[in-house]
């Protein structure tokens, strides 16, 4: 295989970053993927994020707040797609932290519970398909509960 330079790599990755945006993480197995030594990808990740061109921390909070917001997800499975991206546990937690004071989880669980139960209808096993459905988009069961009582004390 050809050896490239690394400003092949550098231009390579910012091609990439014109598109969308991308954590450190995916870069690099892009760059990997592409042929670029270990040396070589953190010199680019380097000089990249010197540009500030990237920035797990910032990405993360961005990614959590849309996730909240027009994904309508819990802080699991936030957690698990952050992850999945190679964001760090550590800025992960503090990227929800940070968003949770400015987003309101409870009216998001209310608002995806009234969608769920359009009738007012409140079987058992409504409740139960509605927990499950909210789970399955990452919200705590204890988060669910408190939203599921205040509904009925309405």
């Amino acid at each position: 295989m050809k050896e490239r330079k690394n400003d092949e790599y550098f231009h390579y990755a910012l091609n990439l970053l014109k598109k969308r945006v991308y954590t450190s993480w995916e870069i690099a197995e892009k760059l990997r993927r592409r042929g670029a030594s270990d040396e070589k990808k953190e010199d680019v990740l380097r000089r990249l994020e010197g540009k500030g061109f990237i920035d797990d921390r910032k990405y993360s909070e961005m990614y959590v707040y849309d996730s909240f917001t027009l994904k309508k997800w819990g802080k699991w499975k936030i957690r698990q797609q952050l992850r999945k991206k190679g964001v760090n546990d550590e800025i992960i937690e503090e990227s929800i932290a940070k968003v949770i004071e400015e987003v309101d989880v409870k009216k998001i669980i209310v608002e995806l519970i009234n969608k769920r139960i359009k009738n007012g209808k409140t079987s058992k096993q409504e409740i139960q398909n509605v927990k499950r459905f909210l789970m399955n988009r990452g919200f705590d069961i204890g988060e669910i509960d408190d939203a599921i009582g205040k509904l009925r004390e309405m």
